[in-house]
């Protein structure tokens, strides 16, 4: 690096000679005062013909038009699917704001005294830097998964963060060798994130910086960047590489179609296993999805017809990878509180204080998009793992009888309903059948007689059909005749006697398994045997009704645990 010995530059000004151009590099802090004095004393003494600001055209736009929001279009923001970024943007904007009024300085003061230098001296002005869409787009783009998910939680827990931020430390800051240490941790922690968000930038300004007009051009670029800009500067750079975008993700796409695709067919399949079960599923995505869509409505302090409007759409856009339920609730809480001009212009001073997203019709359209897309992708996530874990065959047990009505049963040939939650049946020679059939599979249930003495009844499984003027199917009972509680005449082995609780409930937990089958009555082992039929592989489970010869039977926490 060269030392100019005629001109008294500030203490933070590099001065680089690229062939018979002179280059002074401003390193500044965003928020610092001292660095606008820096700025504003280098101009003067070089009076440069050209001044380079680490600026793009939309963040220069941004810094410079305080009355953009004012032209803005909400509804344009929320149909173009914007207003997560933005919002963002807003907090984003907020936090600079809020530390800048904490130390009095506006942000981006030094570049907004570089732009005022140009206009009056007759400097040319230069934005320096790439596209700020591009740079985050590549930033993102070339991050893995996991340091996304790193990257997320370090940035939620700054969020958090209680450390106070003072000009002491802002100013330390600027040193070179405390913020080449910063960069080497960041770099160990993140480094595709420091090669595209610092290195890159580095690059692509030294290339920006060194093809200014003139013979004499003024940089001003933060602290951090004057390294590698140093480094770099004397080298011809092809910056078109540095514009290009990342080739998108695969599996975005995957999650944005496959999701969708699970849940319609988990809810199909759900009534395989019977239309309550089926009903079921559907009444869980309907209510989980919705209501904490609904939920996160609410909690931007939404209209109550937008809280409705979520609830309503969520479990219909999260089947939908082109709509979200925030779009919808967004654009209806816009036209029933359409922002008016001076809610966009008090924009910027709504954004000052936590309370002021919440209270400005504008951040509040925005933050019902972000809460209610947030509750309707936690609906998705619960309500989908919810209807798997109640549908896919493997270890979960299901009530077969919800205690209240007999759906899910089909009533042949006796009289039966529902008393003090258990199964009565009353009268007749029949049965009360699934309307599922069930191939391997643990079933569990309570039974009671009401009769003193010669009760029968029996629970059957895995048959499929009753034979024409038959009462009862041929085969499987577990037979519930006083004396015979529990055995299967089918199966040599199934015999046990001595574990029943005569006139009391008793417990059994069947297992049926390929061709065995084991019985437990009130926790004990009753026996297990083998010799089931290969075929049919599923069928019916069904209560027996034998009222006139063996009495009423109460029966309760009928419950299925499908092993297949």
């Amino acid at each position: 690096m060269d030392t100019m010995e005629n001109i008294a530059l500030p203490e933070r000004v590099a001065h680089v000679k690229v062939g018979d151009k002179d280059i002074y590099l401003v390193g500044t802090a965003h928020l610092s005062k001292e660095s606008v004095e820096d700025v504003r004393a280098t101009v003067e003494q070089v009076r440069p013909n050209a001044i380079c600001v680490e600026l793009c055209e939309s963040r220069f736009q941004a810094l410079t038009q305080a009355d953009n929001w004012s032209k803005m279009n909400i509804f344009k923001v929320v149909r173009q699917k914007k207003a997560v970024f933005l919002l963002a943007q807003l907090i984003m904007t907020s936090f600079y704001r809020r530390l800048g009024e904490k130390l009095g300085i506006q942000p981006g003061a030094e570049m907004l005294e570089g732009i005022d230098l140009a206009e009056k001296t007759g400097a040319e002005l230069v934005l320096a830097d790439r596209n700020i869409e591009i740079t985050l787009k590549r930033v993102w783009g070339y991050l893995g998964f996991w340091n996304k998910v790193k990257l997320f939680m370090q940035v939620t827990m700054g969020l958090f963060s209680r450390e106070e931020i003072d000009t002491s430390m802002i100013e330390s800051l600027k040193k070179q060798d405390q913020l080449e240490a910063v960069m080497a941790e960041f770099a160990g922690k993140f480094p595709e994130i420091k090669k595209r968000l610092i290195d890159e930038r580095d690059t692509y300004l030294a290339q920006e910086i060194r093809s200014a007009p003139g013979k004499s051009v003024v940089a001003i670029v933060g602290a951090g960047h004057v390294p590698g800009i140093t480094r770099q500067i004397r080298d011809e750079h092809n910056l078109d590489e540095l514009r290009e975008l990342p080739p998108k993700a695969k599996w975005p796409v995957i999650f944005k179609w496959g999701i969708p695709a699970a849940i319609i067919a988990l809810l199909a399949y759900g009534f395989t296993k019977g239309s309550q079960h089926g009903f079921e599923n559907v009444y869980i995505w309907i209510l989980v999805n919705g209501l904490l869509s609904a939920a996160g409505a609410a909690l931007a302090f939404a209209h109550p017809v937008t809280i409705l409007s979520a609830f309503l759409a969520a479990p219909l856009t999260s089947l939908n990878p082109f709509v979200a339920a925030g779009w919808v609730a967004g654009l209806v809480q816009a036209i029933i509180k359409k922002p008016k001009v001076r809610d966009l212009e008090d924009l910027p001073d709504a954004i000052g204080s936590l309370k002021g997203f919440w209270t400005n019709p504008v951040t509040r359209i925005l933050l019902v998009v972000a809460l209610a897309n947030v509750g309707s992708v936690a609906g998705t996530w619960i309500a989908g793992t919810w209807i798997a874990a109640r549908s896919i065959p493997g270890g979960h047990s299901v009530a077969l009888f919800d205690g209240k009505t007999l759906d899910g049963w089909t009533v042949l040939d006796c009289e039966a309903t529902v008393d003090d939650g258990n199964i009565l049946i009353t009268a007749g020679n029949g049965l009360v059948q699934t309307e599922s059939q069930y191939a391997d599979f643990i079933l569990e249930f309570e039974w009671k007689p009401l009769r003193d003495e010669n009760w029968d009844s029996g629970v059957y499984f895995r048959y499929d059909a009753v034979p024409p003027d038959h009462a009862w199917p041929d085969r499987y009972q577990v037979n519930l005749r006083q004396g015979a509680e529990g055995n299967v005449e089918s199966l040599p082995d199934a015999r046990s006697e001595g574990l029943i609780k005569p006139r009391d409930w008793n417990r059994f937990k069947l297992t049926v398994q390929g061709t065995n089958a084991t019985l437990e009555i009130n926790g004990k082992p009753a026996w297990s045997a083998e010799g089931l039929a290969e075929e049919p592989k599923q069928g019916f489970i069904a209560l027996q009704a034998e009222v006139p010869g063996g009495g009423q039977h109460r029966f309760r926490n009928l419950r299925l645990t499908n092993l297949n």
